[in-house]
């Protein structure tokens, strides 16, 4: 099989995941590290989602549907080549069967 120039949906998504992660991982340590040198160790926590874990939640579900993704994409080319195997051993029989009948 011969694969055409260019990146696939699935390899776009896990860079894109990848990134986010990355993103996020890099936010929360330096506003860590910000929050900690002005105003020490919080003692209340506010209710809610910070900008960091949301970007954590959606990097983590990236990920995970980029591998659901290229396992779609696997089964589906799989369910090709059967096809084709089948069409191929039709083929094959169709003319042995003309021959016999």
């Amino acid at each position: 099989m011969v694969r055409k120039a260019g990146f696939t949906l699935v390899e776009l998504l896990v860079v894109i995941a990848i990134i986010a992660s990355l993103v996020a991982i890099v936010s929360a340590v330096y506003m860590r590290a910000r929050e900690k040198a002005r105003q020490g160790v919080r003692i209340m926590r506010s209710k809610g989602w910070t900008l960091v874990e949301l970007l954590v939640v959606i990097a983590i579900a990236s990920v995970l549907m980029g591998l659901i993704f290229a396992g779609i994409h696997r089964v589906r080319e799989k369910a090709k080549q059967t096809v084709c195997m089948s069409n191929l051993r039709q083929l094959g029989i169709a003319p042995q069967l003309k021959v016999q009948g």
